[in-house]
């Protein structure tokens, strides 16, 4: 009571105190955020200064991609690049005086040249743009009632309007940059010269993979001279990290297949005394076949058992790859292995549903003229089939095999008909009048029909929970990479791998490939409070989908060690030596062919590495490709540049080793034309401009990536 009143006669104090750590915590949240949502800096980016809003790169997200599925990654990528050149496009275009005024915008989105983002976004069916439908859209917008009547699209409007501005300003700059691209003669006629010449020569390839890999000794000394060497190849724009990682994989024990197994044992009862099996199966996530199926497209397993048991058997439970399945045997018969048909076809239009009727309506019609009448089916196709490709021709398909034609059209005349018989049946493509003329049966092995329900044999719950907990432990007894070392010196079952070098905003992390898990993962490596040595604190669960039964479960629980970051620059050889190495060994490789090879004759090198002396002729000194060798550029280069009858020095190409031998050197007989020559050149070079100037206007720009603070 005392010390209540004494905060009662000094309150003065308390209310300091509060108003203090009201600030306090203000001031904390202001400087501390990094990401959305409280107050902080909402910049997901800036180029050259101009900042790109994470909340406006949200809304868009949102809009552009909504019910889109697919690669979220890949889809925050691409619209990160549109943002970035959007505002360079807008920089550049501020510097030039390039705009795109409303009147020109209306002109793209409702004129007669129309941009292709409208062509994209309202083509139909026929592949051109659907004007209707468009025009549908422009009503709507001046009568301001496209909000009411569709929100969604009228979100999307605002965003189209966007992207069709940012087309735009990029084609006229890249046309800017396109016509001041020019060829001067002296390169025109280089280039003639260099067409007009085909080249005729022998070799020998002595590939590298001839070299075991056992053979050649690469140390850290031959990787960083090559990485010297080969600098830019390699120079980062951005810090990057290597992350070491163990995994610890979830596997089905030996007690959660028999239990798998047991499951589905209990069902085949059930599936035995069924009295419709198409419901039991489809209920039970099965597979209700609509085909019939030859012995040698069963699985091994199945196949003498479904045609020595009688119509009605279940078989199983049986393992087939990586599932446990029950086959019943539906039904048995000799199916033909080609027939001969016609048909007459009443199309519908998929977009308009009411014209099923008139086409049913039609095919009725005429039915009864073949059926009751005896009209001939042959004039009748001529006369009303809507597939002109054979309706000349009385609908006649010829012979074709099963599974050639669309799945209703195939059972109803390989499963449903006699030969003489017609039939009206309903595909995607309308209404059929369906005759069958002839069978071919080339023998008479019977076709089975089996419905199969299966189940996966994966980990139980408590299985996951088990390795899970395994992992978890783990990261909770040990803080460093070395405990990961020694973790995989205990456990013969675990191995350390190495991530590639790890960008701040990559989601593809080596063999744990693109997952929101490997986000996390380098999310955790880019966080202010890792360092290196560090093992993460929390592990990474990969989930698999099995997506052919749609079955989910934790595959995998990483942990993960920061091993090394890496600035922007000229990497280390642990940044790149998986990438590297490689290459380093086949120059080596190449070494001790040189040397095993020289002074030897082109068929004596041939002997030693038993292959033979092979030749091409007229290869043209201006092709990318030489037939039969690929993409070997110094082959060619050597080749041009030796007399007829000259033999080269061994020649390191990109997949082996060399030695040329010229046996000719003959103009190709066509004179060339220098100023077309000019005009394509030209026109390779503007090509080229188009497809770098967004590339070229990105690497010289100042552009701070925040992308990693928000996901």
């Amino acid at each position: 009571m005392a010390l209540i009143g004494k905060i009662r006669r000094n309150s003065w104090i308390l209310i300091l105190f509060i108003g203090l750590g009201l600030a306090a915590f203000i001031m904390m949240d202001m400087f501390s955020q990094k990401g959305p949502g409280g107050g902080a800096p909402t910049d997901i980016a800036s180029v050259n200064g101009q900042p790109i809003d994470y909340r406006k790169f949200n809304l868009a997200e949102q809009i552009r991609y909504r019910g889109a599925g697919g690669n979220t990654f890949g889809q925050r990528e691409s619209l990160f690049s549109y943002f970035v050149e959007e505002s360079l496009l807008k920089q550049e275009g501020k510097k030039l005086g390039l705009d795109v005024g409303r009147e020109e915008l209306m002109e793209l989105q409702f004129g007669s040249n129309l941009s292709p983002v409208i062509q994209n976004t309202f083509r139909g069916a026929n592949g051109q743009v659907d004007r209707n439908l468009l025009n549908s859209y422009k009503q709507q917008i001046e009568d301001r009632t496209l909000k009411d009547n569709n929100p969604v699209a009228y979100q999307y409007w605002f965003q189209q309007e966007e992207m069709i501005v940012k087309d735009r300003l990029q084609s006229k700059l890249t046309s800017m940059v396109s016509k001041g691209m020019y060829t001067p003669s002296w390169m025109a006629e280089s280039l003639a010269t260099e067409r007009g010449q085909n080249l005729d020569f022998n070799y020998v390839k002595i590939p590298f993979s001839d070299i075991a890999d056992s053979e050649v000794k690469v140390s850290d000394a031959d990787l960083s001279s090559y990485l010297n060497n080969n600098a830019g190849m390699y120079r980062a724009d951005e810090e990057q990290r290597l992350v070491e990682y163990i995994s610890f994989n979830v596997l089905p024990t030996r007690e959660d297949s028999l239990a798998i197994r047991s499951d589905l044992g209990n069902m085949k009862s059930n599936f035995q005394s069924a009295s419709n099996d198409s419901t039991f199966v489809v209920e039970r996530s099965g597979v209700y076949p609509q085909t019939f199926s030859k012995k040698a497209t069963l699985s091994a397993s199945l196949a003498g058992q479904a045609y020595s048991m009688p119509v009605g058997t279940v078989i199983g439970p049986y393992v087939d790859g990586d599932s446990y399945k029950l086959a019943k045997v539906l039904d048995k018969r000799v199916i033909a292995d080609s027939v001969k048909a016609q048909h007459i076809l009443f199309s519908v239009d998929a977009a308009n549903p009411a014209s099923m009727g008139p086409a049913l309506a039609r095919a009725d019609s005429v039915l009864n003229l073949i059926v009751n009448e005896g009209q001939s089916f042959d004039k009748l196709a001529e006369q009303f089939s809507d597939d002109k490709s054979n309706s000349f021709k009385g609908g006649d398909l010829g012979f074709f095999a099963e599974g050639t034609m669309v799945p209703e059209f195939n059972n109803a005349v390989f499963y449903e008909m006699n030969p003489g018989q017609t039939k009206t049946v309903i595909t995607q493509f309308g209404v059929h009048i369906l005759k069958l003329n002839k069978e071919k049966i080339l023998n008479n092995e019977p076709s089975v029909k089996v419905a199969y329900i299966s189940r996966s044999i994966i980990p139980s719950e408590d299985t996951q929970a088990r390795i899970e907990e395994k992992a978890q432990n783990f990261v909770n007894e040990n803080t460093s990479i070395d405990a990961l070392k020694a973790l995989a010196d205990s456990d013969p079952s675990l191995q350390i791998e190495t991530s590639p070098a790890l960008k701040a905003n990559d989601y593809n992390v080596g063999t744990l490939g693109q997952d929101a898990s490997s986000r996390e993962l380098v999310r955790w490596a880019y966080a202010e409070k890792t360092d290196v040595g560090d093992l993460s604190p929390n592990i990474f669960t990969y989930t698999y989908s099995n997506p052919r039964t749609f079955e989910n479960f934790n595959s995998k629980f990483v942990v993960a060690a920061l091993k090394k970051v890496q600035q922007a620059g000229i990497p280390t050889v642990d940044m790149v030596r998986s990438e590297i190495m490689p290459l380093v060994m086949n120059e080596k490789k190449a070494g001790l062919i040189k040397a095993a090879i020289a002074g030897q004759g082109m068929a004596s090198i041939a002997s030693k590495y038993d292959t033979q002396i092979d030749s091409l002729s007229a290869v043209s000194t201006s092709s990318a490709f030489i037939p039969g060798l690929g993409s070997e550029p110094k082959v060619l280069a050597a080749a041009q540049f030796l007399t007829e009858n000259q033999v080269s020095a061994p020649i390191v190409g990109d997949n082996g080793v060399y030695i040329l031998e010229v046996k000719s050197k003959t103009a190709t007989g066509v004179t060339p034309n220098v100023a077309q020559l000019k005009k394509e050149e030209a026109s390779r070079l503007q090509t080229m401009a188009r497809q770098n100037l967004m590339k070229s206007l990105r690497k010289s720009a100042d552009i701070e990536d925040n992308r990693y603070n928000f996901f």
